[in-house]
């Protein structure tokens, strides 16, 4: 962080709170150091350099899977733990193939984001009602969303790798929703 090379400075310590927040999907900020790998952290009490370049630490988010174990041998999805910011779904747990989001798998968490892979085949009801995601990656193995799945979240954009006319999408999968607002489609 650099901007027009300078760091708010009182007293030759940072001001943190006049720089902006840093985010990066699928990573928790580890604060701002002085060079890009180790270096030193600052903190408040750091004395900083007029002119100065900050660099953001990451730390990789380990998500904890829960799932259900289906008749067929593949797993439901049921919830992930931390349930924040953006996840990208596995394919496979433990060689087992993901092949449904459960009901209320992700209701009222904080997930933002969301990328379903490939080998899913439905979408439980109320599976990410509530949540924060604005877009959305659908995978062309998907072939029901359903009832209120989607509800209640500020959805812009959804990306279909298949034809969406395959896919039953089951009563208000997308309620309330400004996605369902902006393009208007007939639901089972």
């Amino acid at each position: 962080y650099n901007p027009s090379g300078r760091i708010p400075l009182v007293d030759g310590k940072p001001l943190l709170d006049a720089i902006p927040a840093a985010s990066k999907p699928y990573y928790d900020f580890a604060g701002w150091w002085t060079a890009p790998d180790g270096g030193t952290e600052i903190t408040a009490e750091a004395t900083v350099s007029p002119g100065a370049t900050l660099y953001a630490h990451w730390d990789r988010i380990i998500y904890n899977w829960s799932y259900a174990r289906n008749d067929d041998g593949t797993l439901t999805i049921t919830g992930v733990e931390p349930s924040r910011g953006a996840i990208d779904i596995p394919a496979s747990i433990d060689g087992k193939r993901v092949s449904a989001i459960g009901e209320e798998a992700f209701c009222y968490s904080g997930i933002d984001a969301a990328i379903i892979p490939e080998g899913v085949l439905a979408i439980g009801a109320r599976a990410f009602c509530g949540t924060a995601v604005k877009t959305l990656c659908l995978p062309g193995s998907l072939k029901t969303i359903a009832s209120e799945a989607f509800a209640g979240t500020p959805l812009e954009t959804v990306v279909f790798a298949g034809d969406e006319k395959d896919i039953d999408i089951y009563g208000s999968a997308f309620r309330w929703t400004p996605y369902s607002d902006a393009k208007p489609f007939e639901m089972i």
